[in-house]
């Protein structure tokens, strides 16, 4: 394996920060983007939660009717 000397990234420090400054954004936007993202979360994740149920509970809800049929 060779080793590059590349430098390791610093990221983000509080030097990078500049505080007093306008919103770049209104509230009313960060609200409509939160509102979408929210939206197209549960359309994606729908299906893997329906399939969740239905695999976990599926089977006891069939049991339970049997059970009260009896």
């Amino acid at each position: 394996m060779i080793k590059k000397k590349i430098p390791i990234p610093i990221g983000f420090t509080k030097a990078d920060l500049v505080n007093n400054v306008p919103k770049l954004f209104s509230d009313i936007y960060y609200l409509r983007f939160l509102e979408h993202f929210a939206r197209k979360g549960t359309s994606i994740n729908g299906m893997a939660i329906k399939d969740f149920f239905t695999y976990r509970l599926l089977p006891k809800v069939q049991t339970y009717t049997i059970v009260l049929q009896i």
